[in-house]
């Protein structure tokens, strides 16, 4: 039987980069804003980005992928993409729309394998009524899937990491 975290070196977040590390790559980088409607870019380290579209309205951004932290592809798939969606919810909005990420050694494991792994995030979508719209693929060493995703939430009901306070009901 196929075992696909035979197939990923870190398992899953296992693999992120650590704050450390991340720091000295982006750390010395100008992230040149220009832009006051950008609420929630990289430097506060929340789940998505926030950009206001209108003077009640933020649109939020996000991408999440990750190696295989379960054997069955369909499962994965699934785990992944609640995974990605689930940033979206962290900050309070509703996910609206979701391109996928897939890399997959194509050498080593059957394209059947990660047509079941975007069935898998095509039901969790499904279920959260986001349209999965698409996406992009590669031949990598490793399988990889995920998903970039948009939402939406009202500015009164955005949710931050900088504003949790002891005491808050996720």
């Amino acid at each position: 039987m196929l075992k696909l975290t035979e197939f990923s070196h870190g398992a899953g977040c296992g693999c992120k980069l650590s704050p450390a590390v991340l720091e000295e790559i982006i750390g010395k980088v100008s992230f040149p804003l220009g832009d006051n409607r950008l609420l929630v870019g990289q430097s506060t380290k929340d789940d998505a980005a926030a950009y206001q579209w209108d003077d009640q309205n933020i649109l939020l951004s996000t991408t999440d992928f990750f190696l295989p932290i379960e054997d069955d592809p369909f499962l994965f798939g699934k785990i992944a993409a609640a995974n990605a969606l689930s940033d979206i919810y962290a900050m309070g909005g509703t996910p609206i729309l979701a391109l996928a990420i897939l890399g997959w050694p194509i050498n080593k494991l059957p394209a059947s394998e990660a047509s079941k792994v975007m069935a898998g995030a095509v039901e969790i979508c499904k279920e959260a009524r986001v349209v999965l719209a698409g996406g992009h693929s590669i031949d990598s060493p490793e399988p990889i899937f995920g998903l970039a995703v948009n939402g939406k939430v009202e500015k009164a009901k955005l949710k931050l990491n900088s504003n949790a306070q002891k005491g808050d009901v996720l």
